[in-house]
């Protein structure tokens, strides 16, 4: 990639074939995408997402019933983290862990209380609390408030195919 090249693309005087793309993309970090999108379509109108666009997601295992899983972001290009809002109802219940996933997570109670259990042993999270999953996972999850548990969710790096 030469800097005439560049300042040509830049310019719109020519078209980078794929070879050129995914050397550009590759220089700069990015996904390749990111070259195929115009300003009113691109990566910023991906970036904001309002409740009713929130993709739903569905835990196996996981009643439908008594929990709601909301993906927070739809798919950003270059994305580092994977955030959800995790709603359990009352008495709701997620055996194992949350997701399939190598790597961290993370989450915060933003109302109601969760009893949360690793390795055996039983911790109680109430709203402002926070929990940081590396290696140890837990294996379950109980809504133990008198209503609805809702959970701000974030793994890092994203779950491939997430």
């Amino acid at each position: 990639l030469t800097p005439s090249f560049i300042s040509q693309l830049e310019k719109n005087l020519i078209s980078p074939s794929l070879d050129s793309l995914l050397r550009l993309s590759e220089k700069l970090d990015t996904q390749p995408i990111y070259f195929l999108t115009d300003e009113q379509s691109g990566p910023w109108q991906k970036m904001i997402i309002k409740p009713r666009e929130r993709q739903e997601v569905h835990l196996k295992g996981a009643k439908v019933a008594e929990v709601k899983l909301q993906l927070l972001v739809s798919d950003v290009l270059n994305r580092r983290m994977e955030p959800y809002l995790v709603s359990l109802k009352k008495g709701g219940k997620i055996s194992g862990n949350l997701f399939n996933h190598r790597g961290d997570g993370f989450a915060y109670v933003m109302e109601g209380d969760v009893e949360v259990e690793i390795q055996g042993e039983k911790q109680v999270l109430r709203q402002g609390d926070s929990i940081y999953i590396g290696s140890t996972a837990p294996t379950r999850w109980i809504n133990t408030s008198k209503g609805e548990t809702v959970l701000l969710w974030v793994l890092s790096p994203p779950r491939e195919g997430g």
